[in-house]
């Protein structure tokens, strides 16, 4: 998933909010608060999600890089039978 998809998430919370304005009954009104609410924790765990999701791949670039500088990365790392 991406932002993309909270922003989808955020647009459709915000569609039922505009229906629940124009609602005339109460009940009707307050389901739509409510699935806009869950339509905005959504949106809300998605970036969440994508951000972890940004986050743990920069630390696994970092650490690649890490090692890559202490020579891990060289060839002779990466092929044990050049280890005597």
């Amino acid at each position: 998933m991406t932002h993309y998809e909270a922003k989808k998430y955020y647009a459709y919370a915000r569609e039922y909010l505009r229906q629940a304005e124009t609602a005339e009954k109460a009940d009707a009104r307050e389901n739509l608060i409510e699935i806009s609410r869950v339509w905005m924790e959504a949106a809300l765990n998605e970036r969440l999600n994508v951000s972890t999701r940004q986050e743990q791949l920069r630390s696994s670039q970092e650490a690649r890089c890490s090692c890559l500088a202490q020579g891990y990365g060289s060839p002779a790392f990466a092929n044990p039978s050049t280890i005597r």
